[in-house]
């Protein structure tokens, strides 16, 4: 996946390729989900959905791409309590 998009960046058919058959096909389900989530009162009206998918795939890309850190179910889960609970005491 590293790879993919790294080469992604400087190969326009490889770009558009990967926008069109993974990223947008994974960005629209948890887009609408998520939308689900604001109709349902769970989402407070004035968020936007995209930004909050990708709060969440950022981290994870960011991880993905700068191996620092490894991506493991702790931080997903702090990640999530993060956004959902907030980091104000």
């Amino acid at each position: 996946m590293t790879e993919l998009i790294g080469q992604s960046q400087t190969d326009e058919d490889l770009a558009t390729a990967f926008r069109s058959l993974y990223s947008s096909e994974r960005r629209r389900p948890a887009g609408e989900r998520l939308l689900r989530a604001n109709e349902q009162g769970q989402i407070r009206d004035d968020v936007d959905v995209q930004i909050l998918v990708d709060q969440l795939w950022g981290a994870v890309y960011h991880r993905m791409l700068v191996p620092d850190e490894p991506v493991t179910d702790d931080f997903v889960v702090g990640l999530v309590s993060n956004l959902i609970d907030g980091i104000t005491p």
